[in-house]
């Protein structure tokens, strides 16, 4: 139901719903909002991922993201990076769903799908390869690591 709403041309995808959707999908905040509207990240969050149905579906999802407020899906990407961070005590748990969930797949669609429209801008590329990177050799580490075990 909530994807339904989501992917509707008029809901425009800001910071709050993606504060609420990022503690949904880990049980606990790794966003916060201040008072005066500033959105900032928990760097040092010990969160997991908890839903991975709500990581796949929604806060993978390109349709979703492709009219994002500007800023939006990078932080999405940044908060997803804490998650498995090499420093973060729950990397390989929070790896595992990330790979069920196909991220790097995601990313590919989400990105093709922002190349394609109009406001793609050079920012957005060097942007996606430094995630895009970063969640590769990751998740090829953590499978390795899974394989081998």
């Amino acid at each position: 139901m909530i994807h339904q709403v989501l992917i509707k041309r008029k809901c425009i995808i800001g910071y709050h719903i993606l504060n609420t959707l990022v503690e949904v999908c880990c049980g606990e905040d790794i966003t916060h909002i201040s008072e005066n509207g500033e959105f900032k990240l928990d760097i040092e969050s010990s969160a997991i991922i908890q839903d991975v149905k709500l990581l796949e579906e929604l806060l993978l999802h390109r349709k979703i993201w492709n009219k994002a407020e500007q800023g939006v899906w990078e932080t999405l990407l940044a908060a997803l990076e804490v998650l498995i961070q090499a420093d973060h005590h729950q990397q390989v748990f929070n790896i595992k769903p990330l790979l069920k969930a196909q991220v790097v797949h995601h990313f590919l669609l989400t990105c093709q799908v922002l190349q394609m429209s109009f406001y793609l801008l050079g920012w957005y590329i060097g942007l996606f390869s430094k995630f895009f990177f970063f969640f590769f050799f990751l998740t090829y580490e953590a499978s390795s690591r899974t394989l081998s075990s």
